[in-house]
């Protein structure tokens, strides 16, 4: 008696074929991995850019602080919509200072408070971003952000890695110029981050003191 014909494929067919697939497949898992390390390099790129953008445009063009009671409280020149404007440096001749005995004197330390970017006017403040408290365990100084000391944690809320660097690029009177150096540091990319300097950026600008009429 004549047994029917078997179709199918024998075991060591099935591992050899698995194994083939395995190996054309990794170079592709590998490639998927460096895209996404890719994408994710330039999200955090452009949230830092965001995030100077925004500090550059506080600073040279100043803004509105929608709160009546200061405007009422502190006679604060106001726009057309009733808000209290914060003057910019290119507006008037001098810098914020702080009110503080430890950073008197150092012009980007009144500018950052928890590495949310501030800028104040008086008693009126403009603020940058800001993001619930987030826990950076430190490895060594500067690693992975650039306020790490050594192996301390450190609680950060906003984007500004360290104090903007002032320094006067000019002395002619009455205007000074500014010589303007912001770094920004994400944070969340920078603890998942295989190479965590990659997770901060540097920005550069220069401001002339008093170059447009007060407010």
């Amino acid at each position: 008696m004549r047994r029917p014909n078997e179709a199918g494929f024998t075991l060591p067919e099935v591992l050899i074929a698995g194994t083939l697939a395995m190996l054309l497949a990794l170079p592709s898992f590998a490639l998927l991995r460096t895209t996404y390390r890719f994408v994710d390099t330039l999200q955090s790129r452009f949230k830092s850019n965001e995030e100077a953008r925004q500090a550059f445009a506080l600073l040279g063009d100043g803004g509105g602080v929608q709160n009546q009671m200061e405007v009422a409280a502190l006679l604060a020149p106001a726009s057309s919509r009733g808000f209290a404007l914060v003057e910019s440096v290119r507006s008037r001749g001098y810098l914020p200072t702080c009110q503080n005995a430890q950073n008197q004197g150092t012009l980007g330390a009144c500018l950052r408070n928890t590495s949310e970017f501030v800028f104040p006017d008086g008693s009126l403040t403009l603020l940058g971003d800001l993001f619930p408290a987030l826990n950076v365990n430190c490895q060594q100084a500067g690693v992975p952000i650039p306020d790490c000391a050594g192996t301390e944690t450190r609680s950060v809320q906003g984007w500004m890695g360290s104090d903007p660097a002032i320094t006067y690029a000019g002395q002619s009177t009455p205007v000074s110029t500014l010589d303007i150096n912001i770094t920004v540091t994400n944070p969340f990319y920078a603890l998942r981050a295989e190479l965590p300097a990659g997770a901060t950026e540097h920005y550069r600008t220069m401001f002339t003191l008093g170059a447009e009429a007060s407010w």
